[in-house]
């Protein structure tokens, strides 16, 4: 039986991609499944160590395109699985014609997750080199997805004397995007909906750390987790408030002022320990005045 020319093409793209990716580490093709997993790879990021890799522990899931056209996850179903990731995710281009896979973060899908919901369909859309990466477009749930962050030309991993020099290059540059979105998820698992933002980015450059901002979406729906969550730091952070000024620990060299703050905020721990598991009622009005529900990042 014959294959579509799509199919033939698409699986061109991949064998580029998997010889691209090889470079930054141990990759795992995702047995093809209908694309109901919306990741061709799974990379294990490692680095060279006396003529071997050495495993840094980190991984990343990625889906590879032929083309620029917008990543579509156009169902209930899929929205679910995509903001149901709990590793890093981007998002490959493949040019057959230049023979380069350039690589897109995806970070900014959070960012619609948490305005709009773990089931709402969205689009991912890469854009062009230079570009950073604009807020999304709420309407018409677009996510812009700005320029690469990393452009592998072929010739140059395949290179004898540029090729260690690039894949050191791609790991630093991978490396920084993975830790940014590892963050951002390991609060999504604990339900507190903080996205650090990377306002501007270079391809193939890490980026300047002073140039991230927070991105907060709050909402009266969210408070009940948000609460448990900030419960558990609450519960860990007074052990050791309470430890420092009860005299459990040796003596340590505080100033007045952190001695005064530390007091401040073991009063309010303890406040917060005599109402919990109370109802907070004729929060409404107020809190839904008051919260932040998206907009231009901040500085930090």
């Amino acid at each position: 039986m014959a294959m579509p020319y799509g199919w033939h093409e698409g699986n061109r793209s991949e064998y580029l991609a998997l010889f691209a990716l090889s470079n930054l580490g141990f990759v795992t093709p995702v047995p093809r499944q209908e694309d109901h997993f919306f990741a061709d790879f799974i990379v294990h990021l490692a680095t060279m160590q006396d003529q071997a890799f050495a495993a840094s522990g980190r991984c990343f899931a990625i889906q590879i395109k032929s083309g620029r056209e917008p990543l579509k996850f156009d169902s209930q179903r899929k929205a679910l699985g995509l903001n149901g990731m709990t590793i890093p995710y981007f998002l490959g281009v493949v040019s057959k014609d230049s023979q380069t896979l350039s690589i897109y973060s995806t970070l900014a899908r959070l960012c619609h997750m948490w305005k709009f919901g773990r089931e709402i369909p969205v689009e991912l859309v890469p854009g062009v080199e230079g570009e950073n990466v604009p807020m999304p477009d709420w309407d018409n749930h677009r996510v812009p997805l700005g320029g690469p962050i990393v452009k592998m030309k072929l010739a140059d991993l395949d290179h004898p004397k540029r090729k260690k020099e690039v894949r050191t290059l791609f790991y630093a540059v991978m490396s920084y995007w993975i830790k940014l979105e590892e963050a951002a998820l390991a609060w999504k698992e604990h339900s507190v909906p903080l996205v650090i933002w990377q306002r501007e980015h270079a391809t193939n450059e890490v980026p300047d750390q002073s140039k991230q901002g927070p991105w907060v979406a709050a909402h009266p729906s969210s408070f009940p987790e948000i609460s448990q969550a900030v419960q558990h730091d609450l519960i860990s952070y007074g052990y050791y408030v309470k430890s420092l000024l009860g005299g459990t620990w040796p003596a340590l060299s505080l100033s007045q002022a952190t001695v005064g703050n530390l007091e401040k905020l073991k009063q309010s721990i303890e406040l917060l320990s005599r109402q919990s598991g109370q109802t907070v009622d004729g929060m409404g009005k107020d809190f839904e005045s008051s919260h932040c529900d998206g907009g231009q990042p901040e500085e930090i």
